[in-house]
């Protein structure tokens, strides 16, 4: 049985530029900062998941137990292989025209949107290119076999430095919960976040960019310490 990440892959970068193409008309005076920002809280997992559940596209899949798990995101994967599909069968005037009418109108409030500051990946992005500081995360991956699922670990640097770390059972997942941690802390901590700032070293990025072990792999997967965590995602489920 084939899957269909080549179609995600695809559906997935057509609805990035047709968003982004949205934003870029209705706010012809916002920045880039801006416009990154509300662009990925409209495509955010949940929301994607969100509507491809009410388009009914969950009837339309075949998979493993194993796979329908509460964070694999299954259904907004599907929906960004069905806008790959409509994009390779209808071109894209008419997946814009979908997108348009049958997910924004109709599922997304692009103004409660812009008022909604949940996404903190999006907001430490936008604080990093707005003072020129290079924002990467690194990445470990340990798979819980009680659970059939990996879970993620990522560290936020900012000019190299470790400034956030989150956990969660996709990549994306703990990218957000490090971003929170991060965000947090600079906007907490004046002078660390000018110490970042002014941090603009060479030598430093240039051994975050290229050392193959650095912070993120020198996390270890204990099971002990990854109960408070399994203990969260329950709780933020249960809300």
């Amino acid at each position: 049985m084939h899957d269909n990440e080549r179609l995600e892959f695809l559906g997935d970068a057509v609805l990035n530029a047709i968003v982004g193409d949205i934003l870029f008309k209705k706010y012809p005076t916002k920045n880039e900062g801006f416009l990154t920002n509300t662009r990925s809280k409209m495509v955010k997992r949940e929301t994607m998941d969100r509507i491809g559940n009410a388009l009914g596209i969950g009837e339309l899949i075949v998979s493993t137990e194993i796979i329908r798990t509460p964070k694999s995101h299954i259904y907004g994967n599907a929906l960004e292989a069905f806008i790959g599909a409509i994009y390779l069968d209808q071109g894209y005037r008419k997946t814009t025209r979908f997108i348009e009418e049958k997910i924004i109108k109709a599922h997304i409030n692009i103004d409660d949107e812009v008022k909604n500051e949940g996404n903190f990946k999006s907001k430490l992005l936008e604080w990093a290119q707005r003072r020129h500081v290079n924002l990467r995360y690194e990445a470990t991956e340990c798979w819980i076999e009680s659970e059939h699922m990996p879970l993620f670990t990522s560290v936020a640097l900012l000019n190299g430095i470790p400034v956030g770390e989150g956990s969660g059972f996709s990549k994306r997942e703990s990218q957000q919960q490090a971003s929170r941690v991060a965000f947090t802390k600079i906007r907490s901590d004046k002078a660390f976040a000018k110490e970042i700032i002014v941090n603009q070293s060479p030598n430093l990025l240039a051994t975050a960019d290229s050392s193959p072990g650095s912070t993120a792999e020198a996390i270890e997967c204990a099971t002990v310490g990854l109960m408070p965590v399994f203990a969260a995602m329950a709780s933020t489920t249960e809300e």
